[in-house]
């Protein structure tokens, strides 16, 4: 990456999916009991084009440093789209935890090469700093803006915007039944009972919405949303 040789690829994919598999990837591999959440726009495409490979590793190094300075607590990844014109869609990715944060002196190196905040951090989190290194590279590669913003005590916020495309025609990259979405299903008669992990429930409950289609949440189990449904 440091280098500059690397080549980014250009494809047309499911946005959602990236972000969601990212999550999926990261919350398997720690058992902190942290809550995992993610939200994505719902102003923009499923589909856009660019590398999903680089940022979706961008989000998994950001997600894997948050886990690990957060003891307790969550860690959520938000995509908003900041502007549209024409093809070309303005879009903010960040990771936000409820960690240790980083003090004010150290937040302007915490992405150099190498770089821990103090040695205190390194013998109890250990690690070398490359994820983030990487991750600010990455982004810098795709003429992307990458930031820090954190409060010592409370939580960091790594953030970074890039520029995607909306698909310029259909292709073998996109499933011919996933370009259509419904747009209104208040002709469902019954609500759908909605069950699954934190960090998808969110997310598809506002596209429930968006589609108007009735929803029972239940937090916990099939027994609690029986109950609900009841109600």
């Amino acid at each position: 990456v440091a280098s500059g040789k690397m080549e980014l690829e250009y494809v047309d994919f499911d946005l959602e999916n990236m972000v969601e598999d990212a999550v999926m990837s990261v919350s398997a591999s720690t058992s902190k009991g942290l809550e995992m959440l993610y939200d994505v726009d719902a102003n923009l495409p499923r589909y856009v084009r660019g590398d999903s490979d680089r940022l979706k590793q961008i989000l998994m190094n950001l997600l894997n440093n948050a886990i690990k300075f957060t003891q307790k607590g969550d860690v959520a990844v938000v995509v908003k789209l900041l502007k549209q014109e024409a093809q070309n869609l303005s879009i903010c990715f960040s990771v936000q935890d409820s960690g240790i944060g980083i003090p004010k002196h150290a937040l302007s190196s915490v992405c150099n090469q190498f770089t821990q905040v103090d040695n205190s951090v390194t013998r109890s989190y250990g690690g070398t700093g490359l994820g983030l290194t990487i991750a600010k590279h990455l982004t810098e590669l795709m003429s992307g803006e990458f930031r820090v913003e954190s409060v010592e005590g409370v939580g960091s916020k790594f953030s970074f915007k890039v520029t995607l495309e909306t698909p310029k025609e259909p292709s073998g990259d996109i499933p011919a039944a996933a370009l259509d979405e419904p747009e209104d299903l208040s002709c469902v008669q019954e609500p759908v009972l909605l069950i699954m992990a934190q960090a998808l429930r969110k997310h598809t409950e506002r596209k429930l919405k968006k589609w108007k289609c009735p929803t029972v949440v239940s937090e916990h189990t099939l027994r609690n949303g029986a109950t609900k449904l009841a109600e």
